[in-house]
């Protein structure tokens, strides 16, 4: 993400979309009431004679969102708002369409976690796709989004299989669906030897592939494989490896006994006492405190915890880490004392 201006005085912003964690972040910087400007596409009608036609025109509109919503699988933002600024003649309501390379004007009220995602996505980071594949089916993961395979690939005593054709078709399916990501790395996973033969079939294309053992093609092997060393050397820090560690961190410090508050009301209270050296907040905890209304409070406790220089992390790229954050009130975090 290109932050081409950021003004903390008037909660003016400008950013520039470069890749699909740009939206991600972008789906929570921006909150109801919040307003956005930017270049887009909308219908008028045009009077020719006698008949009236319906075309669509670039301008510059102003909305006031209303509407939040990412989807993780086409990677697209959607802000939808009432129009506050536009040609005379445009009224009502209009969504902006956000993908890669679109330029929007944000102002709002600029709070920390907001600043902390525009830093943290102003440095570029390598894109990495994880493959989960066993006999019977396959996994393909790239940030929130999750594609199932089923399949029933034959074994060496399964007569009149054509082994290596089924495999390469098979294997040919999962290439196609995790090219269309275009990422620097895959990470090739599962309990057998299948993940080796596709790895093998993978570096035929010159991809750059980590192959590693996980115990299952399912949501508990995702965390698995975040959970691998070789995965963090290779591709960065992950934020999805990240999100784990901390979520894994939090509950280890629970079932202690100690280390950790959870939940809206130990979360104030460390706060107050000044015991708060992490705060994790889930994304979905975000959203639904700005849809109620109530984001002006968990603002003032990022604030705080930001004032005695503490860390605050947003747990949302991970869903699995989200939602254990969510089993916990969708708030947490790790004491000083």
């Amino acid at each position: 993400m290109k932050a081409l201006k950021i003004n903390a005085k008037d909660g003016h912003l400008v950013l520039q979309v470069e890749n699909p964690d740009d939206l991600w972040a972008l789906s929570i910087i921006i909150k109801p009431g919040d307003v956005a400007g930017m270049k887009t596409l909308r219908k008028v009608k045009i009077s020719t004679g006698e008949a009236v036609e319906a075309d669509k025109k670039p301008m510059y509109l102003k909305i006031r969102v209303k509407k939040v919503e990412f989807h993780g699988f086409t990677a697209d933002l959607r802000l939808s708002g009432d129009i506050i600024e536009g040609p005379e003649d445009i009224k009502g309501g209009h969504t902006f369409n956000l993908r890669r390379s679109s330029r929007l004007d944000l102002w709002k009220l600029i709070g920390p976690e907001d600043l902390e995602l525009i830093k943290e996505h102003q440095t570029r980071k390598p894109q990495v796709a994880v493959i989960l594949v066993d006999r019977e089916g396959a996994l393909v993961a790239f940030r929130q989004q999750k594609i199932p395979f089923s399949a029933k690939l034959p074994g060496k005593r399964d007569e009149g299989a054509n082994e290596e054709q089924a495999f390469r078709q098979f294997f040919g399916q999962l290439r196609q669906a995790v090219m269309a990501f275009e990422p620097e790395f895959v990470v090739v996973a599962g309990p057998g030897f299948v993940k080796d033969r596709l790895a093998t079939f993978l570096k035929q294309d010159g991809l750059k592939v980590v192959v590693e053992s996980v115990s299952s093609v399912s949501e508990s092997g995702l965390r698995e494989v975040f959970g691998k060393k070789t995965v963090e050397q290779v591709a960065g820090h992950m934020r999805e490896v990240e999100e784990e560690k901390l979520v894994n961190d939090l509950y280890a410090r629970v079932s202690r006994g100690r280390g950790a508050f959870y939940g809206p009301v130990e979360t104030e209270a460390c706060l107050q006492e000044g015991n708060v050296e992490s705060l994790l907040v889930a994304a979905s905890f975000i959203a639904t405190r700005a849809s109620e209304g109530r984001y002006a409070q968990l603002r003032e406790w990022m604030q705080k915890v930001k004032y005695v220089a503490g860390e605050v992390h947003i747990i949302g790229v991970n869903q699995d880490a989200e939602k254990r954050l969510e089993g916990m009130g969708g708030i947490a975090g790790f004491k000083r004392w």
